[in-house]
């Protein structure tokens, strides 16, 4: 999926069990000429929605500042695979 100079791939489904929250998904993001590997989608127990996880520099070799324009493209652009996958049951 394709998007503003985004494009996702290795989109994966999966159920990691965290402290507070289930990693329901993991993708790779490439952005222009870089990268984020190990993107993921979270689900809170405590019944908030899902949301982004970015890796941070020690884990991405690349830090993205919170409420940029280029982080929100990333967000929407993970959020809009994720209602595709869930839309049309495609689950691992």
């Amino acid at each position: 999926m394709q998007s503003d100079g985004i494009s996702i791939t290795k989109f994966r489904t999966t159920s990691v069990q965290g402290e507070k929250s289930e990693i329901v998904a993991t993708c790779k993001v490439h952005v222009g000429d870089f990268t984020l590997h190990n993107v993921q989608v979270r689900s809170p127990y405590d019944d908030r929605p899902v949301f982004v996880m970015l890796p941070g520099k020690g884990d991405g070799g690349i830090s993205i500042a919170q409420n940029t324009p280029t982080r929100q493209a990333i967000v929407e652009a993970v959020f809009a695979r994720y209602r595709l996958e869930k839309e049309h049951d495609q689950w691992n």
